[in-house]
């Protein structure tokens, strides 16, 4: 015997043989270690085309400029696709949100612009984000001082090894 959600009727042995698919996948969804690693992936992919593009003569900057259009679009979808639950949280936004939007807009596009530039004059692509990624020590350390996050001696090991390779990078790069 089946059930009904939303109108639709659904066999109880397929329900539940998919939806703990779903539970799995939704569970991996809510692995910060998985997602971590896929953003890793998805940005080393994206600055090797970065890195491609300019051997093919294109202009990042503009690659950036065009990214960030189609970007706006797919987030825009995005709110479209979810309008039930995000236009009302946009709907009440106040100045203090939109000064946060706005304020982080400019980080990100400066933080791309310099990026681009980065990826395309240094000896190695590899070379810059390894000093890119240096934005995990410094979030570590604000969020350690200003949100009141942990910080251990493991933590505190892993920034100095960081430091470490990092000087390293730079010192054969140079």
């Amino acid at each position: 015997m089946g059930y009904m959600i939303k109108n639709i009727y659904y066999d109880n042995t397929i329900i539940i043989y998919f939806s703990s698919h779903i539970i799995s996948i939704m569970n991996i969804l809510e692995n910060w270690i998985f997602l971590s690693i896929f953003a890793a992936i998805t940005f080393g992919l994206g600055d090797f085309i970065v890195v491609l593009s300019e051997k093919r003569k294109m202009d990042t900057f503009l690659l950036y400029i065009m990214y960030t259009i189609v970007v706006g679009i797919f987030s825009m979808l995005f709110v479209l696709g979810n309008k039930n639950t995000l236009m009302p949280q946009i709907k009440n936004f106040d100045s203090y949100h939109w000064g946060v939007i706005f304020l982080f807009s400019i980080f990100y596009f400066a933080a791309y612009m310099t990026h681009f530039k980065a990826l395309r004059i240094a000896p190695n692509p590899g070379y810059s984000n390894a000093l890119i990624m240096f934005h995990v020590i410094i979030l570590t350390m604000m969020s350690y001082f200003y949100l009141d996050k942990p910080l251990n001696i493991r933590t505190v090991i892993g920034i100095i090894i960081t430091m470490i390779g990092s000087y390293i990078i730079i010192v054969n790069a140079s």
